[in-house]
């Protein structure tokens, strides 16, 4: 945070993404946020259709795209499933 309140910005992210947990899954990861179904499991994302939303164009969540991206949800869905499994989403340094 330092570097960004002296103006410095990094070459790459810190995180590949920010997972978001309140009462269901969010994982952000570049313009794109997806929130996941609810579960009966509460250590795991549900399963079928959640929302994506593009935030570079929509940064206040007012449309969902889930239908015209399938290889951006393919990729985070991915992603998520990774996080849940390695049990962080913070890079081992």
């Amino acid at each position: 945070m330092l570097r960004a309140l002296r103006g410095k910005s990094r070459d790459t992210p810190i995180r590949e993404a920010i997972v978001h947990r309140a009462k269901e899954f969010s994982l952000r990861k570049g313009h794109y946020k997806i929130d996941f179904p609810r579960s009966n499991d509460r250590g795991r994302p549900g399963q079928g259709r959640g929302m994506l939303y593009g935030l570079k164009s929509d940064p206040s969540e007012a449309t969902a795209v889930w239908d015209s991206h399938p290889a951006v949800i393919r990729e985070l869905t991915r992603l998520m499933e990774k996080c849940h499994d390695d049990d962080r989403s913070v890079p081992l340094r």
